[in-house]
């Protein structure tokens, strides 16, 4: 369970740095949603990867480091949120519903 948590931190943290990057190289919006949240979350993994790595080589990595680096992160996905369109479910078919529950699922 806790890895569950773990793995959902790490992912809002890497939207928050992945807007923020879009943001402050005044990135236009995506014609779709998934492109939005794709974007993001490319640039935000790779933003916390360049981050981590640092500390990684250094032998640094401890847990308040790591809540640290994950914090704005954290706060950047919650005050740029509004940005962020959810899908509507009511569009997608049967194959593209199944798609999503199992990737959910996997």
């Amino acid at each position: 369970m806790i890895s569950l948590l773990a793995l959902t931190v790490l992912i809002i943290a890497s939207m928050g740095y992945g807007l923020l990057g879009l943001r402050l190289i005044r990135c236009p919006d995506a014609p779709s949603w998934a492109e939005n949240y794709g974007r993001a979350y490319a640039l935000g993994v790779g933003t916390l990867g360049w981050i981590v790595f640092w500390f990684g080589i250094t032998g640094f990595i401890q847990t308040w480091i790591l809540f640290g680096v994950l914090l704005p992160g954290i706060l950047s996905f919650w005050f740029l949120r509004k940005n962020f369109i959810l899908p509507s479910f009511s569009n997608f078919g049967r194959i593209s519903g199944m798609l999503v529950m199992i990737l959910m699922v996997t």
